[in-house]
């Protein structure tokens, strides 16, 4: 008799707004480290990677516990640029994602080590959501009002007022260039 392996759960993100800033990555690390939030445990399968790229997707993991070595969505996505300590991308075309076109579609990507692990953030947005206000940043999210970052995180980023808006600016510039 053979045993049976029980399924894989389903790769749920791990919340569901906007990281514009490198702060606001903190606060969902922070609220994955203290239990509110959960880690995403497996990585995306590709039966799933049509759910887990689309905009308002954010997934946090930590490296050792969940295997992710490295974080594959199966899309193409153009070379990254520096942007409020984060680091985002666009998606390649041709692909076209849930009706958004890939112009407009970004993944933003930041990592951290607390305790010699090593944990990751991972967000997917398109431009229309990020600047028309459709996501709820995490710092003003009520659910996430009592989560206070610890100083073993802030240490390592030193966030300066102008990377709270870094991202803004830089996506209204994208959107303010003419279409190809």
């Amino acid at each position: 008799m053979s045993a049976l392996r029980p399924p894989r759960p389903l790769l749920m993100p791990t919340y569901h707004g906007h990281v514009s800033s490198a702060k606001e990555a903190l606060i969902l690390i922070e609220a994955c480290l203290s239990g509110q939030l959960s880690h995403a445990s497996t990585p995306p399968l590709s039966s799933v990677q049509d759910e887990v790229v689309s905009s308002g997707n954010v997934f946090v993991y930590e490296e050792f516990s969940s295997g992710i070595r490295e974080w594959k969505d199966g899309r193409e996505w153009g070379p990254p640029s520096h942007v409020g300590g984060l680091e985002v991308a666009p998606l390649r075309p041709p692909t076209q994602i849930n009706g958004i076109s890939p112009a407009s579609m970004y993944k933003s990507t930041t990592k951290i080590d607390y305790r010699a692990h090593t944990h990751h953030l991972v967000a997917y947005f398109s431009i229309s959501d990020a600047l028309g206000g459709t996501l709820l940043k995490p710092s003003f999210d009520p659910a996430l009002a009592n989560v206070v970052i610890r100083r073993a995180l802030n240490v390592q980023r030193s966030i300066s007022e102008a990377d709270e808006r870094a991202l803004e600016i830089y996506l209204q510039g994208v959107a303010a260039q003419p279409s190809p």
